[in-house]
């Protein structure tokens, strides 16, 4: 980390807790750069109060703090309107007598100490597999439309409002080599709570803790995740921690596989974070491993929010999920994996795709599909000319995440 993502990450630590920053800054900020890596990972407006708490003497200058105050009023403002719209869509699915038990970023916003400025682009909502096309049919009614869809959930999109996304169950079954625990037994363990005064339920403590664990994992196979998804997981142990049966969550994480790499989160979190361990969160074989967790803190910082940040992180992100896995210490082929970017597996192609799976002659289809798309609807100059001018420091970039997933035990 560079020194200003060390001033974020210590703002962050004060900013989840509401504290006053306790920051001895001896040398010139680069304020410039704080807000930037701030807007990468989507933290802007969760941290402005702690940026506002400084000793005006090391505030930033009042344009660049005007500016910052004005982009998180605007998003605790879009943040309200929001939880309105998800309110309606709750109170619409409890008058049908749908079950709904609301996840991530609905429940984990109340952790914090204002609320509205954990930002939020969708809101996942789980419900049971036999509703969820009536379920599709009421957001159909208030103007929703389904986008794509896949084992997990279906995306949905509005004119005007932000996304839904209708979960049947909390990960993809191709993701983990070992079987999800089951839904119903999740649905009993869920118990009451409110959104916007609309009730519901949630998770239980050691549920929610498991999800948010393999939505991590799940993320950092892919592309990565930034500090947002860090400062949820951290504040979820923190609050909830002296409710959570924490055997009965070994367990589970061990059923699923992903012990190491959630010892490795809590230490990384405590790392960067400060946090209270659970008295099973604390493994100091990682200390000895500093190559190694450097490598991970580089690449939640560096990545941004959704892990997605740069066309070099984006195109390497792509090699990764559509070459064949070998060991990262090989030398790899270049030519094979720039041509599995731009002719990927179709079986990977992802949801968009999925009508080559009924029909299998129109894989070539899919490809110019997937060349037409990202013309229209991605950075395609950018991304394309990465992949020719830039290919290096990509391939590069996925050898160091290959190692990555080797060393969290995701591989």
């Amino acid at each position: 980390m560079d020194r200003s993502q060390r001033l974020l990450v210590s703002l962050l630590s004060a900013a989840i807790r509401g504290q006053k920053p306790e920051i001895s800054i001896n040398e010139e900020i680069n304020w410039e750069a704080v807000f930037e890596e701030a807007i990468a990972h989507d933290v802007h407006a969760l941290v402005f109060p702690a940026v506002k708490d400084l000793d005006a003497t090391v505030q930033p200058e009042h344009e660049l703090l005007l500016q910052w105050e004005k982009a998180a009023l605007l998003a605790g403002v879009k943040q309200v309107q929001h939880i309105e719209d998800v309110r309606m869509v709750l109170e619409t699915l409890d008058q049908a007598g749908i079950p709904v038990i609301a996840l991530k970023g609905l429940v984990l916003r109340e952790l914090y100490p204002q609320p509205e400025l954990r930002t939020m682009v969708d809101a996942d909502i789980l419900v049971h597999e036999e509703d969820m096309e009536k379920a599709k049919g009421i957001l159909s009614r208030l103007g929703y439309y389904e986008e794509s869809r896949d084992s997990k959930h279906i995306h949905f999109e509005h004119k005007t409002k932000k996304i839904i996304e209708l979960h049947k169950t909390l990960v993809l079954p191709e993701s983990f080599d070992k079987p999800f625990i089951s839904m119903d037994s999740l649905w009993r363990r869920a118990k009451p709570c409110s959104i916007a005064g609309i009730p519901t339920q949630t998770l239980s403590d050691e549920d929610h803790l498991l999800h948010l664990s393999l939505h991590m994992a799940e993320h950092i196979k892919a592309y990565g995740f930034g500090l947002r998804q860090l400062c949820d997981f951290a504040l979820l142990i923190e609050r909830r921690g002296n409710s959570t049966d924490w055997n009965l969550f070994d367990k589970r994480i061990e059923l699923m596989g992903i012990t190491r790499f959630v010892q490795i989160m809590f230490h990384v979190c405590d790392i960067l974070l400060g946090i209270r361990l659970p008295k099973n969160g604390r493994n100091t074989q990682f200390d000895r491993d500093k190559s190694s967790l450097d490598l991970l803190i580089n690449d939640i910082i560096s990545g941004g929010v959704y892990g997605q940040r740069g066309s070099v992180r984006h195109v390497g992100n792509q090699i990764l999920r559509y070459s064949k896995r070998d060991d990262a210490e090989k030398q790899p082929n270049k030519v094979a994996l720039l041509f599995s970017y731009l002719f990927p597996p179709v079986k990977r192609l992802g949801t968009r795709y999925t009508y080559t799976k009924h029909y299998p002659f129109l894989y070539p289809i899919a490809w110019v599909h997937r060349l037409f798309f990202n013309i229209l609807y991605a950075n395609f100059k950018k991304v394309y000319s990465t992949v020719f001018t830039e290919s290096s420091a990509s391939i590069s970039l996925f050898q160091e995440r290959q190692k990555l997933l080797q060393w969290l035990g995701l591989e």
